[in-house]
């Protein structure tokens, strides 16, 4: 029997508890003691078809729910929302006011397309570039954009505390950040030098190493313990004596060891080693 079935069902045996016609009677309007009404639901079938009923509203729900299988962003009103699936399989959503998607949209646009100089001149040096640069230098590998000015930990404490107590170890912790980073986000190559606020990562549903290196360094930083997340500018090609500085990726520190992240593939631990330049993961937001 299906929904409408047990629905057409129920609706007609409660209507006065059955369905049979008036019979022919005194005219005070009695009726005699023997009349029986042959077609009623009996009560076992009556809780029978409820429970049935019951049951195919939680099946509907359910199906609404998965509808749209994880991971995905929808905007409502005022809020963004993720909805994700954690580590244990758990279908989990997390959601901001939109007002910091909007800041940190035209706060990205102004530092990408301004100078440093123009940025100070206008008042919005506010971003807090070291070295009045919005570059590093990395070496005798050249200037870098720097990082830490897009990482927002605020933005996440919520969310890192639940993931943070959903698991019992750290490694489990870092991973579960993990997860969501690159459950969410797909790698965009050649997207050049223009680093997103995390936030932009999430809406745009992808990036290159340097975003998706940015929103999980944001989510590490607010994670309530001490992972001392740092970025790694590495060469991809030669992970441990680097020729180029070509890639970003994320390390984080636990009982003694620690642990290079990569954010662009579906391996997270993919490097036994590796070797560039180092850059403590800060955030002043």
């Amino acid at each position: 029997m299906n929904r409408r079935e047990v629905l057409a069902t129920i609706g007609a045996a409660a209507v006065a508890g059955c369905s049979s016609e008036k019979q022919s009677g005194p005219s005070d309007g009695t009726y005699p003691e023997e009349q029986v009404q042959n077609d009623c639901v009996s009560q076992s079938e009556y809780e029978a078809l409820l429970q049935r009923y019951n049951d195919l509203r939680e099946q509907y729900q359910d199906l609404r729910e998965r509808a749209l299988v994880p991971p995905y962003v929808t905007t409502g009103q005022q809020t963004a929302e993720v909805t994700f699936e954690t580590l244990s399989g758990e279908i989990t959503t997390w959601g901001w006011d939109s007002s910091a998607l909007t800041a940190q949209n035209t706060g990205g646009s102004i530092i990408r397309e301004f100078s440093y100089s123009q940025l100070e001149y206008f008042g919005w040096n506010v971003f807090e570039f070291d070295g009045h640069s919005k570059y590093q230098q990395l070496g005798d590998f050249g200037a870098y954009y720097q990082l830490n000015p897009f990482v927002v930990s605020s933005n996440f404490t919520p969310l890192a505390e639940d993931l943070y107590n959903r698991n019992q170890t750290d490694l489990e912790r870092i991973r579960e950040c993990w997860n969501f980073v690159t459950q969410l986000n797909d790698y965009i190559a050649d997207v050049g030098e223009t680093p997103r606020f995390p936030l932009e990562t999430l809406l745009l549903g992808g990036g290159d190493c340097e975003d998706s290196a940015i929103l999980l360094g944001s989510m590490l930083h607010a994670m309530p313990a001490d992972f001392n997340p740092k970025f790694w500018y590495i060469d991809i090609d030669n992970p441990t004596e680097p020729q180029n500085i070509n890639h970003v990726i994320v390390s984080a520190e636990s009982d003694g060891s620690m642990y290079p992240i990569e954010t662009t593939g579906g391996q997270m631990l993919p490097y036994d080693e590796v070797n560039g330049f180092a850059i403590d993961i800060s955030s002043r937001r």
